[in-house]
C-alpha cells in the first residue's frame, strides 16, 4: 500500500524546503523595499560598491570599515544588474537562501527534520527580516553591513565543513579553510573568533585521542594557519596597491571601537552600562527557563500517568485535556513574565553549559563527533555574544551575532535538556511545551517587525531604485533633498553630507569625492582625519555640502560643528553659502532640518 503524500514529504527534504520557501516569499513580500535608512549606515553599503564598479580601488581611493569581499561582490552585481538597489537586494536574497541552507544542515546534525526546519523559520522571522528599532538596517536583505551577514554565512559554513571533513568525509578538508579565509575577508573580528573556536576544538580533538603530533600539526596547518596566511596575503596585496593608505581606513581599528567601553553606544549595546542590573536579568531569565523545565517535566510525567492508568478512550481524553491546560498555563506565564527581548538574555550561560556538557560527553562517549561539533559551535556563539554579553537580544547587532547562538539555544533545549526527561511521553511533551513557548516568542518578534514594515508608507523614488520609509518629518525632509538634488543640480556635481548620509548620495546620483565619507565623532577623532577632509574639499572642489540633524548623542557628542568637527564646520562657513533649507536650520530646534550649502564662486 502506498504511503500518503504528506508522510512521503515529511520523510524527505521537500516539506521543509516548501515551508521555508513559502515563509521566505511571504516575508519578502511583506517587507519589500521597506529596509534600510536614508541617513544611517546602509548608505555606505550602497555607495562603496558603486565607487568600486566605477574603477576605484578599495582602501586606496575609498575608505572602508570591513574586508574586501562584500563590496567587490556587490560591485560585480552592479556591473551585471546595473547600479540599482535591485543588485543589493539580490545580494541579500542570495545570502538569506544560503544561510537558511547551512542553518538547516547544522541543525540536522543534532535535531530532526521538523525542529531543523523550525530553526530555519526562526532565522527568517526573527533575524533575517527582523526590525525592532527605528532604523531598518538590521536585516539580511539591505543591512547596515553586508560583510556582517556574509561573515556569518561563511563562518557557519566553515564550522559545518570542519565537522564534516574532520569526522565524515576527508575530501571536504579544503572547503573549511576556504570559508575561514572568506570570513577573514568579510569581518576580521568574526574570523578571529571562528579561528579561536576551531583551534580549541583541534586541541581537544588531538589530546582526547592521544593522536600523533604529526596529525595535530597537520590539522592546525590546514584549518588555522592556511586560511590565516591566505587572508594575510590578500590584505598585503591591498596594502601594496594602496601604497599603505589602507592604514588610514578604519579597517584595523573597528574591533577596538566596538569594545571601547568609554563609548555610551558600546556601553548600552553591550549592557555594561548597568552590569549588576543586567546580570540579575540574565539570572532571572535563566530561572524562568528552569521553571519551565520543571513545569513541562512534571506535566509530561502526569500525562504519562494518565496514559498508563486509564482505558484507551479515557487516557486520550485526559491527556489532551491536561495538555491544553498545561499549555494554557504556560501561555499565562509567558504573557506575564517573558517579553520578546528577554528570550536570549541568558544565552551566555546556555553556551557555557553547552560547552561543558558537550566536552564531558565527547570525552565520556569516546570521541562522538557531534559533541565536539557542538562544543565548537557553542564556543563560537559565546565569543560572538561577547559584544552584547549583558544584553543579548535579536535587535541591533544581534540580528547577525545571535544566529549561531540561536542554533545552540535550540540544540540545548531540544537535545541536551530533553534527553534528561523520562519516560518518552514526558520527553515528547517537554519538547512540545518548549516548542510552544518558542512559537510565542517568534510571534512576538514578528508582530514588532510587521508593525514597523506596515508603517513605512512614504515612497522615496530615484533612478537607482525606490525605498519606503516612515512618513515623518525626518524622512520627508530627506526625500525633499533627494528630489531637489535630482532636479535642481547637475549630475556631475559633487555632494558631501555631514555628519552622515551616503544613501542620499547614492539615490541622488551625486558623488562624494572624499576618501572619508562618514563624519561621526568616532571617525573624526582619529588623528589627521579632519585635516585630510578639509584638504580634499579644497582639492576636489566639492560643489555642495549638506548639513542634516543627525543626532550623535549615542557617541558622546551631540552636535556636528559645535561638539565635534569644529574645524570642518568653520571651513564650510568660510567657503560655502546657504543654498536651500529644508525645515529648520539643523540643531537650532528639536525638529529635523537640513541645510544645503553651495560652494562660493
Amino acid at each position: 500500500m502506498k504511503q500518503c503524500t504528506l508522510k512521503v514529504y515529511s520523510r524527505s527534504a521537500r516539506l521543509p524546503f516548501l515551508i521555508s520557501a513559502l515563509s521566505f516569499l511571504y516575508l519578502l513580500k511583506l517587507s519589500w523595499l521597506k529596509w534600510g535608512d536614508l541617513i544611517v549606515d546602509v548608505g555606505r553599503e550602497m555607495y562603496v560598491p558603486f565607487e568600486l564598479s566605477a574603477g576605484k580601488l578599495l582602501y586606496r581611493d575609498v575608505s572602508y570599515l570591513y574586508g574586501p569581499f562584500s563590496p567587490y561582490f556587490n560591485a560585480a552585481l552592479f556591473k551585471i544588474l546595473g547600479t540599482h538597489l535591485r543588485s543589493l537586494i539580490a545580494s541579500g536574497i542570495i545570502s538569506v537562501i544560503l544561510t537558511c541552507l547551512i542553518i538547516y544542515k547544522i541543525a540536522r546534525t543534532f535535531l530532526d527534520r521538523f525542529l531543523s526546519t523550525f530553526a530555519v523559520l526562526t532565522f527568517l522571522f526573527v533575524f533575517a527580516f527582523g526590525q525592532y528599532v527605528y532604523f531598518g538596517n538590521y536585516n539580511f536583505i539591505l543591512p547596515y553591513s553586508y560583510p556582517a551577514i556574509h561573515g556569518i554565512l561563511f563562518s557557519l559554513a566553515a564550522l559545518y565543513f570542519f565537522y564534516r571533513s574532520l569526522f565524515k568525509i576527508p575530501r571536504y578538508m579544503p572547503i573549511c579553510p576556504a570559508f575561514v579565509a572568506l570570513t577573514f575577508l568579510c569581518r576580521i573580528e568574526i574570523a578571529f573568533m571562528l579561528t579561536l573556536s576551531i583551534a580549541l576544538a583541534l586541541v581537544i580533538y588531538g589530546l582526547s585521542g592521544r593522536r600523533p603530533s604529526g596529525e595535530m600539526l597537520r590539522n592546525f596547518l590546514i584549518y588555522v594557519v592556511l586560511p590565516v596566511t591566505c587572508a594575510v596575503l590578500i590584505y598585503a596585496l591591498f596594502f601594496i596597491s594602496s601604497s599603505g593608505i589602507i592604514q588610514k581606513s578604519n579597517l584595523f581599528d573597528i574591533w577596538l571601537k566596538n569594545i571601547n567601553t568609554d563609548s555610551p553606544f558600546v556601553q548600552r549595546l553591550s549592557g555594561i552600562s548597568d552590569i549588576a542590573g543586567n546580570t540579575l536579568i540574565m539570572l532571572k531569565v535563566f530561572l524562568y527557563y528552569l521553571a519551565l523545565y520543571i513545569f513541562f517535566g512534571i506535566a509530561g510525567l502526569s500525562m504519562e500517568y494518565f496514559y498508563r492508568r486509564n482505558s484507551r478512550f479515557k487516557k486520550a481524553a485526559l491527556s489532551l485535556t491536561a495538555g491544553f491546560i498545561y499549555l494554557g498555563l504556560s501561555f499565562v506565564f509567558f504573557k506575564k513574565f517573558f517579553s520578546y527581548d528577554l528570550q536570549y538574555r541568558c544565552l551566555p550561560l546556555i553556551c557555557l553549559l553547552a560547552i561543558l556538557i558537550s566536552l564531558w560527553k565527547y570525552i565520556k562517549m569516546k570521541e562522538k563527533a557531534e559533541y565536539l561539533f557542538m562544543l565548537t559551535l557553542s564556543a563560537f556563539s559565546l565569543f560572538l555574544a561577547s559584544r552584547m554579553l549583558f544584553s543579548v537580544w535579536a535587535g541591533h547587532y544581534g540580528f547577525y551575532l545571535l544566529v549561531p547562538g540561536m542554533l545552540i539555544y535550540y540544540i540545548f533545549f531540544f537535545k541536551i535538556v530533553a534527553a534528561g526527561i523520562n519516560p518518552a511521553l514526558g520527553r515528547r511533551f517537554f519538547k512540545l511545551g518548549f516548542l510552544w513557548i518558542s512559537i510565542l516568542f517568534i510571534i512576538s518578534h514578528f508582530n514588532i517587525s510587521k508593525f514597523c514594515y506596515l508603517q513605512r508608507t512614504l515612497k522615496v523614488s530615484s533612478a537607482r531604485g525606490n525605498l519606503y520609509v516612515f512618513n515623518n518629518e525626518r524622512e520627508r525632509r530627506c526625500k525633499e533633498l533627494i528630489e531637489f538634488l535630482n532636479t535642481q543640480t547637475g549630475k556631475g556635481e559633487s555632494l558631501v553630507v555631514f555628519p552622515e548620509g551616503l544613501t542620499i548620495n547614492f539615490l541622488s546620483g551625486r558623488e562624494n569625492p572624499l576618501y572619508y565619507y562618514i563624519y561621526l565623532p568616532m571617525d573624526l577623532a582619529k588623528p589627521g582625519v579632519s585635516e585630510s577632509i578639509i584638504s580634499q574639499m579644497k582639492d576636489k572642489h566639492v560643489d555642495y555640502v549638506a548639513l542634516l540633524q543627525r543626532d550623535t548623542t549615542e557617541y558622546g557628542y551631540a552636535v556636528f560643528g559645535r561638539d565635534y568637527g569644529e574645524r570642518i564646520w568653520e571651513y564650510i562657513l568660510e567657503n560655502y553659502t546657504l543654498h536651500k533649507q529644508f525645515g529648520p536650520f539643523p540643531f537650532t530646534t528639536q525638529d529635523f532640518g537640513i541645510a544645503l550649502f553651495r560652494r562660493k564662486v
